[in-house]
């Protein structure tokens, strides 16, 4: 049989709007399958079980009577004369508005809706403030849809319409996208923390050195691995406000003129664009937000992965931040049509300024660079300078930060640790080792002695079997034998516990031994010088002074 023109046209109609409702009808679906009861949503993504099914039920029921009427709407907009049915279809449309309301109202009432356990846990945010706001918007919308399809304005209706249901499946696409990366960083951050947990187990069964310097690299990688992993969370955070942002951005540009005039705006006295400004402002934000955690997302992602140490890894994550801030600068400098030729003045002056009141900082910016390339000083290094004895916490581009043993940061500048003198107790080799000096009595036996301090150091925890403790007799002192003991240990965090715990062993040996520790001796001389005539006379007065004789007596 043939067809009419017409009839191939409602049959091209129907099928491109049965694309859309299809496509719709898609990811409403979807989005309820992520929600179902032992979904995506509950299992994986640890969303609130209460808010899973609420979104679930509220879309069951929605497409359950919105897909038969988006399908008869599809149908009547097919028909070759579309002005004979255009009262039965405003109705329709005007009841998928109502119904939109509807679940809108269900889905952000700040009582029982999706926001309900983000407000309870942040009562003083912004959202739950603007949440009773955000509530009568999401339920307004489609009752203003529902007000300009009643007066005529069909097309307007529909096109607002679609734009709103891309802009719900745009955040929606953008919340999935984030808790699925989320899922993915906390099962690799897993798998990292179980190969720690390995090496940690492997490291117990070492020679002690070996154990003690493992056990303090496992114990901050764990550290690291944790603050690497809040740099990612913030970063993927971070990101996701910004894209939803954008693509709202994109999405309503259409319908927005407004937004198009920035295009044609320029600041007063010169030739920049206003949406310039906007975006070399928003390149602002995108870069400050790179810069602080970008490097902890390069950090787990790559560097985890490479064999290199944890003072390389930090040089690296540092050298990156800095390549951000620079790119962040450029791009923003050539959206703003900054040139060189603009900067001339400003290169000039802050030559200038090095010269004199800069020079100092401009010297700690080079240094930190000499540090991060050089290595004199690491993250994680013990080190002493200017009396001062901690460990490397962290190194920036004009300072480097000290944590002492009690805690406290002590901020040098870069510079002193390049052109200064400094102790790095760990830049080649965490073995260290201690000295201790003992004296003896002139009868104990030197044989004995050696001996015995030599049985003390060698079962001494901490201390290495190679290289060997070491026992001398290394002088003949005013009242004692003096013996000297050298023994090394793994790590600096173990110096001053043996000295404490040898001290104490070497004491209780000796006198076990019956080998004193002799009190040191002294000869004290007294010269008389006693004016007799003054003694005598003062004795007159007072019997009770003794005579010049007793006293010399007395002194003898």
């Amino acid at each position: 049989a043939s067809q009419s023109p017409g009839t191939g046209y409602a049959i091209g109609a129907f099928g491109r709007n049965e694309v859309v409702v299809a496509l719709t009808v898609g990811c409403l679906e979807f989005i309820r399958v992520v929600c179902r009861g032992n979904g995506l949503g509950i299992s994986h993504f640890q969303w609130p079980k209460r808010v899973n099914d609420l979104v679930s039920s509220t879309i069951s029921s929605f497409l359950t009577i919105a897909t038969p009427l988006a399908l008869v709407i599809a149908l009547l907009r097919a028909r070759s004369q579309p002005e004979e049915t255009q009262a039965f279809e405003r109705v329709l449309m005007i009841a998928i508005n109502l119904l939109l309301a509807g679940v809108m109202y269900r889905l952000t009432v700040p009582k029982t809706g999706l926001l309900k356990e983000w407000i309870e846990a942040h009562p003083s945010g912004w959202l739950a403030k603007l949440s009773g706001l955000i509530h009568w918007v999401a339920v307004a919308v489609p009752l203003i849809l529902a007000v300009l399809t009643v007066v005529g304005y069909t097309y307007a209706a529909e096109h607002l319409s679609m734009k709103l249901t891309q802009a719900v499946f745009l955040i929606f696409g953008v919340v999935f996208a984030r808790a699925l990366i989320i899922r993915w960083l906390m099962l690799r951050q897993r798998r990292l923390a179980i190969e720690q947990a390995r090496e940690l187990r492997a490291a117990m069964a070492q020679s002690d050195r070996e154990r003690d310097v493992n056990l303090q690299d496992a114990q901050e990688a764990r550290t690291n691995l944790a603050e690497v992993s809040a740099q990612s969370k913030r970063l993927v955070n971070s990101l996701a406000v910004i894209g939803t942002f954008v693509g709202l951005g994109l999405i309503w540009i259409e319908v927005l003129p407004a937004i198009r005039y920035f295009d044609e705006y320029t600041i007063p006295n010169t030739e920049i664009k206003a949406s310039a400004v906007a975006l070399a402002v928003f390149l602002l934000m995108l870069t400050t937000t790179a810069a602080r955690n970008v490097p902890g997302l390069v950090e787990i992602l790559l560097l985890e992965r490479l064999p290199i140490d944890r003072s390389a890894r930090y040089a690296i994550q540092a050298l990156t931040r800095y390549a951000i801030v620079l790119l962040g600068a450029t791009l923003i400098g050539w959206e703003l049509n900054i040139e060189w030729k603009d900067l001339q003045w400003l290169a000039a002056a802050l030559t200038f300024g090095l010269g004199f009141g800069l020079q100092e900082i401009f010297a700690n910016f080079v240094s930190g660079l000499i540090i991060l390339f050089e290595q004199p000083v690491r993250v994680g290094d013990i080190v002493t300078i200017d009396g001062t004895t901690g460990t490397v916490s962290r190194i920036r581009m004009r300072s480097t930060t000290i944590t002492d043993w009690d805690r406290k940061d002590y901020v040098v500048p870069n510079k002193e640790f390049i052109t200064g003198r400094l102790l790095n107790w760990t830049l080649s080799d965490t073995m260290t080792r201690v000295k201790i000096e003992v004296g003896v009595t002139y009868d104990a036996d030197p044989k004995d002695v050696h001996r015995i301090l030599t049985e003390t150091v060698v079962t001494q925890e901490h201390v290495l079997e190679e290289p060997p403790p070491i026992v001398f007799f290394e002088s003949f002192g005013d009242s004692s034998l003096n013996f000297t003991m050298f023994a090394f240990l793994p790590a600096l965090e173990h110096r001053l516990p043996t000295i404490h715990a040898l001290n104490s062993r070497i004491h209780e040996a000796l006198g076990k031994a019956g080998i004193e520790i002799p009190y040191p001796q002294r000869d004290l001389h007294i010269r008389s010088s006693i004016d007799v005539p003054i003694a005598r006379r003062n004795r007159r007065h007072n019997p009770e002074v003794p005579s010049p004789e007793e006293i010399v007596e007395a002194i003898d």
